[in-house]
């Protein structure tokens, strides 16, 4: 099992959703199940990645309940990380998770959960 971390910046005056570097895209995080990922915010604001819909639009409060892989953290504070962290839930996989950041859908970002690859021989 993995760590991984978000890092979320302000990038050219926007803030960003930036992956650990992986190949895909700029703010798709790939994941095995059972993997973590922890947002580390280095913005001057509270940040809270909140689950979204397939249009990044937010999920309502009654669906995202803290403790199940609905929750991806509480809020941020500017120069800390997230708690929890989120664990990358082992069925359906494969599964993909689109976020926000809470109170701005224009920040967006992508877990996207698989299972790995075989070992090769």
């Amino acid at each position: 099992m993995a760590d991984w971390s978000v890092k979320i910046a302000v990038v050219n005056g926007k803030t960003v959703f930036q992956p650990q570097l992986q190949s895909g895209g700029t703010n798709v995080l790939f994941m095995s199940p059972g993997d973590s990922c922890s947002w580390n915010n280095t913005t001057s604001q509270q940040v809270q990645p909140w689950p979204a819909d397939a249009n990044f639009q937010p999920l309502p409060d009654n669906e995202v309940v803290r403790g199940t892989s609905s929750y991806l953290s509480d809020p941020i504070a500017p120069d800390h990380s997230s708690r929890p962290s989120w664990i990358a839930p082992g069925s359906p996989v494969p599964n993909t998770v689109n976020y926000i950041a809470k109170g701005h859908s224009d920040v967006q970002g992508v877990l996207s959960v698989a299972n790995p690859p075989p070992p090769s021989s």
